[in-house]
């Protein structure tokens, strides 16, 4: 039901807004702070997705940290280490920038990305089983087709 609601505020948007609209973004982060409240993180990291390549072209804006912060720490849990250390590591990159190092956003950020690299560096699978590791796949490749219907090509650095 939830997809549902989502799809339908989305369509109605788009009808007024471009899809590059600050409106779009803010109605983007509304819906992907409810659901996590919800627990659906997989929707939610597409939907946060988007925010950051929409809002992309600005690395000196601080909302793409934090969303890119956020994409990064979903796409963990879910199990796609790779890709969310990427984004961690683009997110402070941008923090760094906007909020300076001693920033605790910053801090916490070199944490998160020490606990990946160590994760990955002791086998890079964090420890997941075969079935996880499909899941995690079947995740991505969800999250590729979502940003494909957006017109955002998830391959791109």
């Amino acid at each position: 039901a939830a997809a549902r609601l989502t799809a339908e505020a989305l369509a109605q948007a788009e009808l007024l807004l471009h899809r590059q609209h600050a409106l779009v973004t803010r109605l983007l982060t509304e819906i992907t702070d409810d659901f996590v409240a919800l627990g659906q993180f997989e929707q939610a990291l597409m939907h946060a997705s988007v925010v950051c390549f929409i809002l992309g072209g600005n690395m000196g804006n601080p909302l793409l940290g934090v969303e890119l912060f956020r994409v990064g720490k979903l796409s963990i849990h879910l199990g796609l280490l790779e890709h969310g250390r990427n984004q961690l590591s683009m997110a402070a990159a941008v923090l760094h920038t906007t909020h300076g190092a001693s920033h605790p956003l910053v801090l916490d950020l070199q944490t998160q990305l020490q606990m990946v690299a160590a994760e990955l560096a002791s086998g890079g699978d964090g420890g997941r089983t075969a079935e996880e590791a499909r899941s995690a796949a079947a995740v991505f490749e969800r999250l590729t087709r979502f940003l494909t219907t957006w017109g955002i090509d998830a391959h791109r650095k």
